[in-house]
């Protein structure tokens, strides 16, 4: 079979290291001035505005009436059983007072109903796979994409909202030691994969590598935000450019039953979640992230998970590559060793990724 790709830089790939597919690389519509480090809280569907304008509160009690019509509307009254606590009416009204229940009960439709055609849907393999090896031009692909990167047309998006459970550690998983000799963190190691690829790219287009700007977007959650942020900190960014690491937390959503009621955590407590990697697009684009790439005239976002340790961060001939395709979107990837291993498959469902 054909050989997985090894670069001769010290870097991995996008989900490890092979067989290339014109199908997870933001778009050059995708993508504010990146400057001082962000720290950016977010609730998608339960009130977003990163600068709201400062307004009287409406009293509680007016508050609370409409909540409670809300919820019969929406039937999902169940949430005032048992009623709550004195110390937490208030937040837990209002919290429920921002949500947008047209728009909940839509996306659970959408996901229930995926869920429901999987029994008979048509699993058939991933078109436009391109395989490494195939590639005659990935020398000169390669130097396009150093060369874009030199240009400062690519960010590296880093998904880091999980905890490390299981792993042991109620840490952020980009602090885990995963016991290789250096002891080094994940984020370490993504960290620095970011600035070699920087040094690279300044070496190949004669520049200074401090001349090179490759933001590192980093997407926290509720629950990891403040720590990563400080393991950042305590640890001097790993020698990057502080002004061009950007922490955004991930939205979180109301957790919903199959049956799509609204859960609580305990009494007069809106049970939440993540929502998912996938919704990093949502809060790119309405935290004026997007934006600001564009701005900058970054081009292409190379999108990885932080327990990817493999991962060739901003990999210059995965991005040419995609360059060169005009492709939208791309995804990097690696065949199974064999029918039986535990992995992920790339493939469509009814004709669709």
């Amino acid at each position: 079979g054909p050989r997985p790709y090894r670069s001769d830089d010290t870097h991995s790939s996008l989900a490890a290291e092979g067989t290339l597919l014109p199908a997870l690389f933001v778009p050059r519509w995708a993508v504010r001035r990146l400057g001082a480090p962000a720290r950016i809280r977010a609730l998608s569907m339960m009130g977003s505005s990163s600068s709201p304008a400062v307004e009287p509160l409406e009293p509680l009690e007016q508050v609370a009436v409409r909540v409670r019509t809300a919820l019969e509307t929406a039937k999902q009254a169940h949430l005032l059983h048992p009623a709550p606590p004195p110390e937490r009416a208030e937040k837990f009204f209002r919290e429920v007072d921002a949500l947008d229940f047209a728009a909940l009960r839509a996306t659970f439709d959408r996901s229930m109903s995926g869920v429901s055609a999987r029994d008979d849907a048509q699993v058939t393999p991933f078109e436009g796979v391109t395989l490494v090896d195939d590639l005659v031009e990935a020398a000169a692909l390669r130097a396009s994409g150093l060369t874009l990167i030199s240009q400062g047309k690519v960010a590296a998006l880093l998904l880091a909202g999980g905890q490390g459970t299981r792993l042991g550690s109620t840490a952020p998983k980009g602090c885990y030691d995963i016991g290789l000799p250096s002891h080094k963190s994940l984020f370490q190691y993504h960290a620095e994969k970011v600035m070699a690829v920087r040094r690279l790219a300044a070496a190949h287009s004669g520049k200074r590598a401090q001349d090179v700007r490759l933001p590192l977007l980093v997407m926290t959650s509720e629950a990891t935000r403040d720590a990563t942020h400080g393991f950042f900190a305590s640890n001097g960014f790993f020698g990057l450019d502080e002004a061009q690491v950007v922490f955004f937390e991930q939205d979180m959503l109301p957790c919903m039953s199959l049956e799509g009621d609204l859960m609580l955590s305990g009494p007069g407590q809106l049970a939440v979640a993540p929502n998912g990697n996938g919704g990093v697009y949502v809060s790119l684009h309405r935290l004026g992230i997007l934006n600001d790439l564009k701005e900058q005239g970054v081009t292409s976002v190379f999108q990885f998970g932080v327990d990817n340790v493999l991962c060739h961060v901003a990999d210059p001939l995965f991005i040419g590559f995609c360059d060169a395709r005009c492709a939208d979107c791309g995804v990097k990837t690696v065949g199974k060793r064999d029918a039986h291993e535990k992995v992920g498959v790339l493939a469509l469902t009814d004709g669709r990724a």
